[in-house]
């Protein structure tokens, strides 16, 4: 991940965009690993991004993200 892309990460979550209007958005190579629950399946695509954030939404009563700190985590 470059640098622009950490910056355009930072936007996303200092807009304020919802989780509806960035799944729009994810690549089909995009996952998501929910460390919270150890056998939990790896979410891909849209799809597998929108599973996730339904089954966390039902999970809490409410809930809500603040990020402190934006990094390049690198490629792997």
């Amino acid at each position: 991940m470059s640098q622009e892309n950490v910056e355009i990460a930072r936007r996303i979550w200092e807009d304020g965009l919802l989780f509806d209007d960035l799944s729009g958005a994810l690549d089909a190579d995009f996952e998501v690993h929910d460390h919270d629950l150890p056998d939990a399946p790896v979410g891909r695509g849209r799809l597998g991004f929108e599973r996730w954030t339904q089954a966390w939404d039902e999970a809490w009563g409410s809930w809500d993200i603040e990020n402190e700190t934006y990094i390049d985590a690198g490629a792997g």
